[in-house]
């Protein structure tokens, strides 16, 4: 899980082994090994070259580390071959006592707040994680770009997730990523992680060197950023997530509801704002959020407007992007566009409970306006 890539390490015809850790799925994770001893350091068998040390391949027959990496410690450690098997191995039986079903491992590169690309955490704002596993480049369009809570983009591309920082425990962080950063957490409404992205930054991958410049709004996507003051179990700040509301002996199945106020709302070229209201019935009384979508509708589907202002790609109208209001009871959108074009848009407000109770549209959060 360190930040260095295979163009950077001595031995990349060696393996780079899983990470345990990742794999986990216990909210509180501990590092479990040796009282008084150690069996010696484990570093990935890219990285032991030592000459004398270690005799595996021919890595070992070069006269030092050709890139210049010092203070491993390789006399002191298990060597190569048992460095990884120990990864391997404890990986194999983490995962068999059930992964964690928020975990996304995949390769990608995390954002600094001018665009720039690259693998190392320290100051980034976001985290361009590829679309599968086994990805080979960074394409635009494809994967997730998520963003610390008021970004909403990074040039003319839109942040798909806001999130926080997460360290190598899959805890959230305060801020932007530091040392101990390994990729980002997205929230659920109810509070608890819905994903947490783990930056595999190790293999090569082709595409853009940078995005642009970051953009800055009010308006988040969906419930990313999480709710004030909660955050991931391990957190020793603002502790376990709030699910289900205060009450856990109440099984809040009582559906919330918005009222928008249909004279606040427009849609131009320019501009997007609308207000309303919101109240909750069920016994935990506990609004989660108010989320909007935008789209430009027509035969061939929808294009939903993004947290910049600007429109997505169009794709199934069944599968919204999320817009996050500010405030719950009282609720508002205000959000600057990017020259809409011409055409009907429709506007559609769900409001959401903390015990994750969702809003169906109708006639009071659901309207129509076109833009000439």
């Amino acid at each position: 899980g360190s930040p260095f890539g295979i163009d950077e390490v001595a031995c990349p015809n060696r393996p780079n082994p899983r990470v345990p850790t990742w794999r986990a799925h216990a909210a509180y994770r501990f590092q479990v090994g040796l009282a008084d001893d150690m069996i010696g350091y484990e570093i990935p068998a890219w990285s032991f070259i030592e000459p004398g040390v270690f005799t595996t391949d021919q890595c070992d027959a070069q006269g030092g580390d050709p890139k210049g990496h010092r203070h491993k410690l390789e006399s002191e450690g298990v060597g190569p071959t048992a460095s990884n098997a120990v990864a391997e191995g404890s990986s194999s039986v983490v995962a068999s006592h059930g992964v964690d079903p928020a975990a996304v491992i995949r390769p990608g590169r995390f954002v600094l707040p001018d665009g720039t690309l690259t693998r190392r955490p320290n100051g980034a704002v976001g985290v361009w994680v590829a679309d599968s596993a086994d990805a080979k480049s960074l394409t635009p369009g494809k994967g997730v770009v998520v963003g610390l809570k008021g970004i909403t983009g990074f040039g003319t591309t839109a942040v798909g997730s806001s999130g926080r920082m997460m360290d190598y425990d899959g805890v959230d962080q305060a801020g932007e990523g530091d040392v101990l950063t390994r990729g980002m957490v997205v929230f659920g409404c109810s509070g608890a992680p819905s994903k947490r992205y783990y930056l595999d930054v190790y293999p090569a991958l082709s595409g853009p060197s940078k995005l642009g410049g970051v953009t800055h709004g009010t308006v988040g996507a969906g419930c990313g950023s999480g709710q004030p003051g909660v955050g991931t179990p391990g957190n020793p700040h603002t502790g376990p997530p709030l699910v289900g509301g205060e009450d856990h002996a109440c099984r809040d199945r009582v559906t919330p509801r918005s009222r928008l106020a249909r004279g606040s709302v427009r849609v131009r070229r320019n501009r997007i704002s609308m207000h309303g209201r919101a109240s909750d019935g069920g016994c935990g009384h506990r609004l989660a959020a108010v989320l909007v979508s935008v789209a430009r509708v027509d035969k061939h589907g929808c294009r939903f407007v993004l947290p910049n202002g600007r429109l997505g790609r169009r794709h199934n109208c069944r599968h919204p992007v999320l817009l996050r209001a500010r405030g719950t009871r009282h609720w508002k959108l205000s959000l600057k566009a990017h020259r809409l074009p011409r055409g009907h848009y429709r506007v559609i407000v769900r409001a959401i409970d903390l015990a994750g109770n969702r809003e169906e549209p109708k006639h009071l959060n659901h309207l129509s306006r076109d833009i000439r």
